[in-house]
């Protein structure tokens, strides 16, 4: 820990080495697919090296030390799943409750999102828009859209994560 504290590159390469199989593991365990699993671990590195100095080399162990920072990015994870997937909704919900007349900037907002939201989801591909289409706009559940479209859930959910990258580069420029 004293070598980790100290910004020694080899010490780092070491822990990576021994906790990267764990830990994929326990994201694995947490229902992540294979790609999602290595992007945390590495947001897991990234931030005990970001932390390194508040180690106390005396004090506690490094598991403890690594199981913290994975709990807490794992939950930052499912956050902004659940941000990104209300933010939809409530634009679905405010845009079907537009009425033409007068509007309110936030149902204007909101419009605008939607035309945006379904503008960018039609560069998708076919199977990107299929799976947006059944998760987010009609709220159909991980399993049963996986069922109809008669593809395995790991498979929807790498699809979904393209969709929604691809979705986030063009809408956040």
């Amino acid at each position: 820990m004293s070598r980790l504290h100290d910004g020694n590159e080899d010490a780092y390469t070491e822990l990576f080495r021994r906790y990267r199989d764990p830990l994929l593991r326990y994201f694995f365990g947490h229902g992540c697919s294979r790609p999602d699993a290595e992007d945390l671990i590495q947001e897991v590195f990234v931030c005990l090296f970001k932390v390194r100095r508040k180690l106390n080399p005396g004090k506690g162990n490094i598991q403890s030390f690594l199981l913290g920072i994975t709990k807490k990015v794992l939950l930052k994870k499912a956050v902004s799943q659940r941000m990104a997937k209300s933010i939809i909704f409530v634009a679905t919900e405010v845009l079907e409750k537009i009425q033409i007349g007068n509007f309110t900037a936030s149902e204007v907002a909101a419009r605008e999102l939607m035309d945006d939201i379904r503008r960018e989801a039609g560069k998708l591909s076919r199977m990107q828009q299929r799976v947006f289409t059944l998760l987010y706009l009609r709220g159909i559940s991980e399993e049963k859209a996986a069922k109809r479209l008669r593809i395995s859930l790991e498979n929807l959910r790498r699809t979904e994560r393209l969709a929604l990258r691809k979705l986030k580069k063009h809408l956040i420029r």
